[in-house]
């Protein structure tokens, strides 16, 4: 069965107040010298993540890329050495769109949970063993499978969590960004294929992040319009 998000899903939540936070930063931060291997469209403005309203949910669901932890063990565990023997190190191109594959696929086996149903809030961004443990909604596929391919060896600055609007649905939508050596790849939980972006041109990035920093990939004044379109569930 096919799931998305629906327009009132845990990252809409406050979804305006968010991104006007982060449209006021960006509109003043310097111009990005960051040179990201990411191929997305428009390339968007780059803001420290700690000014991101919502770092504090990100840094406990994903940790740090440098502390050890029990994610992996819990995930081997659940789905055996299809996973553990997964390393992206010194993977090739060939063998990281396998690997690649084979983690979105797993992943996308976990039930579909919004957040009030399952916490009892709208906006709750699991850790994989709560994921594990009772499933999630759009945004917590995502962070498993960041969280994931990181402990196998994939540098955090190629991977990014993208919420965008996907308008087909006129739904917001979050998936997993992945940047090989040739193109930018989405994991999505609709998907159980890594497509690229322009695959999807019904998708339209609003902003991406991970343990470095936020993109915003909107410009202010379409701040309040897509804010307004989201919520309107129209």
């Amino acid at each position: 069965m096919t799931y998305f998000c629906s327009p009132y899903c845990g990252i809409l939540y406050r979804f305006a107040f968010m991104l006007t936070v982060l449209a006021s930063v960006a509109a003043v931060s310097a111009p990005d010298s960051f040179a990201s291997p990411m191929q997305i469209s428009p390339a968007g403005k780059r803001v420290s993540a700690e000014l991101f309203p919502g770092y504090g949910k990100w840094r406990r669901a994903v940790g740090q890329s440098g502390q050890p932890s029990s994610d992996r063990e819990l995930l081997c565990k659940r789905f055996e050495s299809r996973i553990c023997d997964i390393r992206f190190g010194t993977a090739t191109n060939t063998s990281m769109e396998i690997g690649l594959r084979v983690v979105n696929q797993i992943i996308n086996q976990q039930r579909y949970v919004e957040d009030f149903k399952n916490w009892g809030i709208r906006d709750y961004w699991s850790r994989p063993n709560e994921f594990l443990a009772k499933g999630g909604d759009c945004e917590d596929f995502a962070l498993a499978k960041y969280v994931l391919l990181r402990q196998a060896g994939m540098p955090v600055e190629h991977m990014r969590v993208l919420v965008l609007h996907d308008t087909a649905r006129n739904v917001a939508h979050a998936v997993l960004l992945v940047a090989t050596a040739d193109q930018t790849l989405v994991l999505d939980n609709l998907n159980d294929h890594p497509v690229t972006l322009s695959e999807v041109p019904h998708y339209r990035p609003i902003y991406s992040l991970n343990g470095s920093a936020v993109w915003l990939h909107l410009s202010p004044r379409e701040v309040p319009q897509l804010t307004t379109l989201l919520n309107s569930g129209s």
